[in-house]
């Protein structure tokens, strides 16, 4: 889509907003193709606007003239947006303005491309309310900085275009933090260690009067800055146009009113959002937070809050979308079915969500979920547990636990769990078998199609062969004759040598695939060895059925089989390829659990 062109237009958003409505789409949804542009100039005593040419609007010292008000008029057609890999940025009231090439952006090669992109360049700086002034050196600019590009970009690249002649905008004090997980909007709360930097102020910058890329004379409005005001434990370091702020012990920072305050521990009370709270930092600090409740009706971690510290005490429950982050954790109540905790070390008292953690000691395990290293539960009653070692007293019913190494059940009292031997429990493994199985994934999709690529040669290959034979004879006589073989002999003889030279090609890049492969199967297969070392015991209890199941990757293959009353001791031979049960703790009587899939 593309209107005709339209002629000396000087507001172009508005003339964008009129076509958007007669087109019955959003004005975001186009652009302008510019043709060309008119300056004039109209000096403090005129009423009338005068032509003015380029060279003298590029004249700073004239385009910056207080006494003089300039327009720009436009011609151009209104188009549908495309997506460039390109875009623009005006920065600080048009003091400067910002080409930015993104991630994927193709340099132009010809001097057709080059033309095309400077010209939509143009196009948006006249769209986003920027004078066209100085386009031939803008044009040489952008051409240079294209010359060092080779390739298609890998990141973002920002080129500075244009800035004002003399206009700077003043610019208002300002705190930037470190961080960039900081909510000015409220009370924030940063974990954070020793000597850690915090913020920097910016102050204010009284600014330069002068015209600005708009073509709009400025001068400045005075700007007022309000540093932070800080505690003890806080340093602040004055720097030329700056000043920073950093702690001075590991700890809280709590930045709240423009004011930074520093302590070590809290003590908090029914937590809840509206006391808008703010946690980021590092849990790696000497941090504590201790939460109680008024009642024992109410949570003391409220719906929705979200809470991170080195060390979490909470004398109570926690609600629905609640997220924990901490090094030790320490919950005397329950976690909702909703809430989210990671944990290095965490003791729940009775544990209803989501946990990760490195160990884990809970007394009564509901429906929940845990990603472990080490679990400790007395009373595990449905959900699901992975972990590399697992300890639980009682188990009921309806519940998944998997593990890599060693899993200990005192009494089982339920059926329908799932006891499941797999090496993915282990979650530095299954991080690095997940990637590798990944790369396993994607190279086996390149094999299929190399496959079906080498089929297809074949075919030609086939077809055209006995073609072949009777060109290649041609050109044999025709050496003998010392004449000349006519063109499309030569051609056609010469697609069929192409044809199989792909072949080759092609099997050479199977050949490597397939070695890929194999490396890549073997590494998973060296990650899920420590799975045949790994065992169940089953001490007492199991009188109803449950299953034990044996897993691994490569080759993706599972044994299993239900039982009843089967205390004992569970392990996988490598060399049987069979799960073995134990009757240990009644009898030296082995039971072979029928294979499947081995």
């Amino acid at each position: 889509m593309q209107t005709n062109l339209i002629r000396d237009v000087e507001n172009v958003a508005e003339m964008i907003h009129k076509a958007s409505i007669k087109l019955n789409v959003s004005p975001q949804e186009l652009e302008i193709n510019l043709q060309s542009f008119k300056n004039y100039v109209k000096n403090k005593d005129s009423q009338a606007y005068v032509d003015v040419d380029n060279a003298k609007l590029d004249d700073d010292s004239y385009f910056d003239n207080q006494d003089i008000t300039l327009k720009q008029t436009y011609d151009f057609s209104i188009t549908k947006i495309k997506y460039r890999f390109f875009d623009i940025k005006v920065e600080n009231n048009f003091e400067n303005v910002i080409l930015v090439l993104f991630r994927g952006f193709k340099p132009p090669k010809t001097l057709q491309e080059i033309e095309t992109l400077i010209n939509e360049i143009n196009s948006l700086k006249v769209l986003n309310g920027i004078f066209l002034r100085k386009i031939d050196s803008e044009k040489n600019k952008i051409i240079e900085e294209i010359k060092s590009i080779q390739n298609i970009l890998q990141e973002d690249v920002f080129i500075n275009l244009s800035n004002a002649p003399s206009f700077r905008n003043a610019r208002d004090g300002e705190i930037k933090f470190v961080s960039k997980n900081i909510d000015m909007n409220k009370k924030n709360i940063i974990c954070v260690k020793a000597n850690t930097k915090i913020c920097e102020f910016h102050l204010s910058t009284r600014g330069n009067a002068g015209r600005n890329l708009a073509g709009i004379y400025i001068i400045p409005q005075q700007k007022v800055s309000t540093p932070p005001t800080f505690g003890e434990n806080i340093i602040e370091i004055q720097k030329e146009n700056y000043n920073e702020y950093l702690n001075k012990d590991s700890g809280f920072v709590i930045f709240e009113n423009n004011n930074l305050s520093f302590c070590t521990e809290l003590n908090l009370v029914n937590v809840q959002i509206r006391d808008n709270y703010h946690f980021s930092g590092d849990i790696d600090s000497n941090t504590t937070i201790t939460i109680s409740t008024k009642s024992e009706f109410e949570d003391a971690l409220k719906n929705g809050v979200s809470i991170m510290a080195n060390k979490i005490i909470v004398n109570g429950n926690i609600g629905a979308k609640t997220i924990i982050k901490a090094n030790e954790l320490q919950i005397s109540g329950q976690s909702h079915k909703d809430s989210i905790i990671f944990a290095t070390k965490a003791m729940i008292n009775v544990h209803k969500g989501t946990l990760e953690s490195s160990s884990a000691k809970i007394n009564s395990f509901e429906s929940a979920e845990i990603k472990s290293e080490d679990v400790e539960i007395t009373k595990v009653n449905g959900g699901i547990i992975e972990s590399k070692n697992i300890n639980i007293i009682e188990l009921y019913s309806n519940s998944s636990i998997s593990f890599s190494n060693k899993c200990v059940i005192n009494s089982l009292k339920g059926g329908g769990n799932k006891i499941i031997f797999t090496p993915l429990a282990d979650l530095t493994i299954k991080e690095k078998i997940t990637e590798l199985m990944q790369n396993l994934s994607l190279n086996k999709d390149k094999q299929k199609a190399l496959e079906l690529q080498l089929k297809k040669l074949i075919y030609k290959y086939n077809k055209y062969k006995d073609t072949a034979q009777e060109l290649k004879q041609i050109i044999q006589n025709d050496k003998e004759k010392n004449q000349p073989t006519k063109e499309y002999v030569l051609q056609n003889y010469n697609s069929f040598l192409q044809i199989s030279k792909s072949i080759q090609q092609t099997k050479l890049k199977m050949e490597n695939l397939n070695n890929e492969i194999q490396n890549l199967s073997n590494n998973i297969k060296e990650y899920q060895k420590s799975i045949f070392d790994a065992e169940f015991l089953c001490k007492d209890g199991w009188l109803k059925y449950n299953d034990v199941i044996f897993t691994l990757i490569v080759p993706k293959v599972s044994t299993s089989k239900t039982i009843i009353k089967g205390i004992g001791r569970y392990y996988f031979s490598s060399e049987e390829k069979r799960l073995i049960h134990q009757k240990i703790f009644k009898n030296d009587e082995d039971e072979t659990i029928n294979n499947q899939g081995f």
